[in-house]
């Protein structure tokens, strides 16, 4: 159970766009004291596990290790088009119990709409009084990316109290999960957590982005498959990507069906004419002699990216950075002309 002692129960509530910090049992003098309170560095970015796949956005915090001894959860916050949001509750997409995210990442999936109205944990610290149980309930909204928006993050810790200049109690690890209720509908987002005293909350961190949500550009041709293609001339197009605006066609030989190799050729970068344009670029070569194989399967993606974000997306898969890749698509060669009869 949580000691109740006279005045000094504190409860940090955020709801909406405001903050109140209320109770009667502390002063400035209670906010000095490093505990590792400081805002946490982030980075963040799309990454796809593999060719094709629509992307979720990462987001990896950086934050040293006396921060994560005195961490016991995490607030995600998240805005679109604004990267000088406010960190209120309005803005909050997730909130996780532990002292790191899982695989110290938090992973925004594009398509998840989800209304949280019950979420909530408890955790044990020590105060000047002994040890005391914090409870930390919230309600937020995580609705889904619009391709094209460019989005920036946020993160808070929550943490084990400030306490006034020079009382630093040992670290206490025990926590408790106490429920996750989705609702129907989007719910009044809120923030609450319930301390003996001290400020429980991290600073926030600086605001990482802009992330533009794009997805996979869409390829027209050579269709999976074509084949007689000619050696000294092969046309890809594609249609362009919602939010996207730059783009490089790889070209890999018959021996590197998932292009992990460097590639056989590449068109170089090519910027967009707008959303849903359909692109193109030709792989030429004026003597037949220096094409490509007669009878021979190739294999062939596009790369998007939006050269304005803050991080280049990423393939898990690949092990790469630079490029939001399309699916591999296959197009195989014309035979080449029958050898000459020779006369005896």
């Amino acid at each position: 159970m949580r000691k109740m002692r006279g005045c000094h129960v504190g409860v940090v509530v955020l709801v909406g766009a405001l903050l109140v910090l209320s109770g009667c049992g502390g002063g400035d003098d209670e906010n000095g004291g490093d505990t590792g309170a400081g805002p946490p560095a982030i980075a963040s970015g799309l990454s796809q596990a593999t060719c094709g796949a629509h992307p979720p956005v990462l987001v990896v915090p950086q934050t040293r290790q006396a921060g994560l001894d005195a961490t016991h959860g995490w607030v995600i916050y998240r805005d679109a088009n604004n990267p000088y949001f406010r960190a209120t509750p309005t803005n909050i997409i997730d909130v996780f119990q532990g002292r790191a995210l899982p695989s110290n990442t938090y992973s925004d999936g594009p398509y998840l709409t989800q209304y949280v109205e019950d979420a909530g944990f408890t955790y044990t610290y020590l105060s000047a009084d002994g040890e005391e149980q914090a409870t930390v309930t919230a309600a937020y909204n995580h609705y889904a990316m619009t391709p094209g928006a460019r989005y920036y993050y946020a993160i808070q810790r929550i943490i084990d109290p400030l306490y006034r200049a020079g009382y630093n109690p040992p670290n206490v690890t025990r926590q408790a999960l106490v429920s996750v209720q989705q609702a129907a509908s989007p719910v009044t987002p809120e923030l609450r957590v319930e301390v003996d005293s001290g400020q429980p909350l991290s600073e926030v961190s600086a605001h990482f982005g802009p992330v533009t949500f794009f997805t996979p550009p869409l390829q027209s041709s050579p269709y999976n498959g074509t084949p007689n293609q000619v050696v000294t001339n092969v046309r890809f197009t594609w249609q362009s990507s919602v939010g996207a605006d730059t783009y490089n066609v790889e070209l890999f030989g018959p021996n590197d069906t998932q292009g992990r190799a460097g590639p056989y050729w590449t068109s170089g970068h090519m910027q967009s004419g707008g959303a849903g344009t359909v692109m193109s670029t030709s792989y030429y070569m004026a003597d037949a002699g220096a094409g490509l194989t007669p009878a021979t399967t190739y294999y062939w993606r596009v790369g998007a990216r939006a050269s304005a974000d803050a991080a280049y997306p990423s393939n898990r898969d690949l092990g790469k950075v630079g490029w939001l890749y399309s699916a591999m698509r296959s197009f195989s060669t014309a035979a080449g002309p029958p050898a000459p009869l020779s006369v005896r």
